[in-house]
């Protein structure tokens, strides 16, 4: 019974969920089509690799994160990108801006499956102090391609 309870909210509620924007918007259909197509493409070329290295987070590893545009052309050049990384024996993670259903399969059609959700980050106070301080700081730098491949915040790379 708990299996079949999982089964239900883990694929068929979202599925339900989305056939029911299916119904009042011809576009999502247009982008669920495209969805099928890129998984097809992609399967058919086997020329990259969509082997997700990366199921569970390796502390030893460096960690890159995928701050995601929300749209479904940047989830495929993210994801794209993304793969020469993990290529290269980094972790990946993608940052979403929520649970959108949509944006998740296509990043998980590249073979990624660790994600954040930016809508479900909660900060404290001095922790929100120290970000905008931050920001300020950035604010003033005078920005190049170079300056900006550079930054780091607290040690990490975020260029």
């Amino acid at each position: 019974m708990r299996i079949e309870n999982k089964f239900f909210r883990k694929i068929i509620l979202p599925v339900i969920i989305e056939i029911r924007f299916l119904a009042s918007n011809i576009n999502y259909v247009k982008v669920i089509l495209d969805l099928i197509a890129t998984k097809i493409r992609l399967m058919a070329t086997n020329k990259i690799d969509l082997e997700c290295t990366n199921k569970s987070i390796n502390v030893k590893r460096k960690k890159a994160i995928i701050v995601t545009f929300g749209s479904v052309y940047s989830a495929k050049l993210e994801s794209l990108l993304a793969i020469g990384l993990r290529k290269r024996g980094w972790d990946i993670l993608v940052l979403m801006p929520h649970r959108g259903l949509v944006l998740k399969l296509y990043f998980k059609c590249f073979g990624f499956n660790k994600f954040i959700y930016r809508n479900e980050i909660v900060l404290e106070k001095n922790e929100i102090s120290k970000y905008k301080k931050y920001q300020q700081d950035i604010a003033n730098i005078k920005l190049s391609f170079d300056i900006v491949k550079k930054w780091q915040f607290e040690g990490i790379s975020i260029g």
